[in-house]
């Protein structure tokens, strides 16, 4: 679920069915990934998360906010914080060319201009932005 069709593009041309947050139907599911560093996110997750679910906690969120952690507790949902995994396998599978991380950069900006890839960075729309040497 996201709310940029061109990054829901990548997903699907992978086979992975997706659906824009203003179309969505809240169907809980037992594995959800929160992956929006947001504190909007992760209630929205936590409310697509069957009883007994698993909630994944891929990114980390600087913002404060009140959140109801009851369901959590009703719902016995375990919560998983998995900000990154192995790097020596996702370093071999990228040297072997077995994965495409190419379509997840957006741009490359020469370390000239890194206050500009910066700022392009912090724009929702992009997904990376390379600063190259």
């Amino acid at each position: 679920m996201g709310t940029h069709p061109d990054k829901l593009a990548i997903l699907e041309r992978r086979g992975i069915e997706t659906v824009l947050t203003s179309d969505w139907v809240p169907e809980p599911t037992p594995l959800v990934v929160e992956a929006t560093g947001s504190a909007e996110g992760f209630e929205r997750a936590l409310a697509a998360t069957k009883s007994r679910g698993i909630l994944v906690l891929k990114s980390t969120s600087a913002e404060r906010r009140n959140i109801n952690l009851a369901p959590i507790v009703i719902n016995e949902i375990q919560i998983v914080g998995s900000r990154c995994g192995p790097f020596p396998p996702a370093l071999s599978a990228m040297e072997a060319d077995t994965i495409d991380v190419r379509s997840l950069i957006s741009q490359r900006v020469p370390l000239r201009d890194g206050n500009e890839a910066l700022r392009r960075a912090a724009d929702p729309s992009q997904l990376k932005v390379l600063i190259e040497p």
